[in-house]
């Protein structure tokens, strides 16, 4: 158990990287601050809220995961850096765990923080603009500009589903930061770009055929879709029955994101008895018990 993980060789390691990457991960927070900002300056009285909000979600819990993983884990990008940060004295439990807890015990929280106080201010902002600029009614103003609600199965701008699926999609770039020495953010991003396009498409494709043209489908939401009404800003809301709705979310909330995060503590498990065993194959070092022991042939 201590060869897997011990508590003060963690702690040191943990210390160790969170110090020398501290910039880069205030770095990406002022980056989504500044998006998150800039999306909310550009909406007015007239939009609903919730499409402001899930974008936001969208940036926040989507797009910036990916990048702030690949920036952590920047040492896998060449051989020479591979070398310095495998031969540290850390298991690949804790290198995993290292990065699970950096993205959702401090990113995750720190960015709905920040995104909480934007909707606070801007949200605040934007029903008075509705009812002197656009003279809506008190009824349409709090019907369609809500402040965001971060309840996970009760939340207008499916929150919960967000963060499933940024669990997943973070498992999913740290496989491609793993296996993809060069370009790997790029060529990850690509990578589940596509897959969401592709899937966005199909099942926009699917719902028309089978509901009604103009249906509306969330991209983390698999089990319901809105239709629109003749009337403005009304919305029909479908769900599929219930034990579909189950499955649907055991699946994407429990075995999905299990399955790729264990499949990304193996990589990490391959990664480092890869590591060593072409490094004795090669007889560059000479190993010892759990040491490594700088001894260079020459």
């Amino acid at each position: 158990m201590n060869q897997l993980f011990n508590y003060q060789r963690f702690w040191k390691y943990f210390s160790k990287e969170f110090f020398e990457k501290r910039y880069l991960l205030l770095g990406v927070i002022v980056f989504v601050s500044i998006l998150v900002n800039f999306i909310y300056r550009t909406a007015d009285g007239n939009n609903r809220s919730k499409d402001i909000q899930e974008f936001s979600l969208f940036l926040c819990l989507i797009i910036t995961p990916p990048l702030l993983i690949n920036l952590v884990l920047n040492q896998f990008s060449s051989k020479t850096k591979s070398l310095n940060t495998l031969t540290l004295p850390v298991s690949f439990f804790e290198r995993w765990l290292y990065v699970f807890l950096v993205v959702f015990l401090i990113y995750v929280p720190l960015v709905l923080i920040i995104l909480k106080t934007f909707d606070l201010l801007y949200i605040t902002h934007l029903q008075k603009v509705g009812f002197i600029k656009y003279k809506l009614s008190e009824k349409e103003v709090y019907e369609y500009l809500n402040f965001i609600d971060f309840s996970f199965y009760n939340s207008k701008v499916f929150f919960g589903h967000f963060v499933k699926f940024s669990i997943s999609v973070s498992a999913i770039s740290l496989l491609g930061t793993l296996y993809f020495r060069k370009y790997s953010f790029v060529l990850t991003l690509l990578m589940i770009v596509v897959g969401l396009v592709f899937l966005t498409f199909f099942r926009q494709y699917l719902f028309e055929s089978i509901i009604v043209k103009g249906a509306f489908t969330n991209i983390v939401n698999f089990s319901s879709v809105e239709i629109p009404s003749k009337a403005p800003y009304q919305f029909y809301h479908v769900s599929a029955e219930e034990p579909i709705l189950n499955f649907s979310n055991f699946f994407m909330s429990i075995v999905l994101p299990c399955i790729l995060w264990l499949a990304a503590l193996i990589g990490f498990k391959r990664k480092k008895y890869s590591f060593l065993w072409n490094l004795k194959k090669n007889k560059l070092f000479i190993f010892k018990s759990e040491n490594i022991y700088w001894n260079k042939y020459y």
